[in-house]
């Protein structure tokens, strides 16, 4: 039997940081990959939180830059981490 696969394309962006690692001292570039429906205007409070958890600091957000790549998986292990939602009712 054929397996069947659950496909998606999702746009992101990519920011290039500077970043202060407190454990090496050091400034650092990296590249940080957050969910596009984050604004610009949001883009370092969202960078901030993500790198806080990795004992960074945000310095400064070089470029940014939107990718859209296209996600696959297979359906059973998109069953067995997919939250299940309500169903839909017609006031919605």
């Amino acid at each position: 039997m054929r397996k069947r696969y659950i496909t998606r394309t999702i746009v992101s962006t990519v920011a290039t940081c500077n970043v202060w690692d407190n454990a090496t001292k050091e400034i650092t570039e990296e590249k940080v990959t957050v969910g596009a429906g984050v604004t610009e205007k949001n883009l370092d409070k969202v960078i901030s939180k993500e790198l806080a958890t990795d004992g960074k600091k945000l310095l400064e957000i070089v470029t940014t830059e939107t990718v859209e790549a296209v996600y696959r998986m297979e359906e059973s292990k998109f069953i067995e981490l997919a939250t299940i939602l309500p169903a839909k009712t017609d006031a919605e």
